[in-house]
């Protein structure tokens, strides 16, 4: 369930900003809060979705989804 909400910020999040094409860790941790998703939950999800090929890190501390 939070991989879903994770994953979906992620696309979202990503989709907006077209210049960057991938979403800050920092921006990502703040929205997740807010869906009352930890920091230490949020880092065990994305290495999970990064793990199973869902999202990738485009640059340090910036994810993208796998299209």
């Amino acid at each position: 369930e939070k991989e879903i909400a994770v994953l979906d910020l992620i696309r979202n999040l990503a989709s907006k900003d077209e210049a960057l094409g991938c979403v800050k860790i920092k921006i990502l941790r703040s929205e997740a809060e807010k869906l009352g998703i930890d920091e230490r939950s949020l880092e065990r999800v994305i290495r999970g979705l990064r793990r199973s090929g869902d999202i990738i890190e485009l640059r340090p501390g910036c994810y993208a989804p796998v299209e």
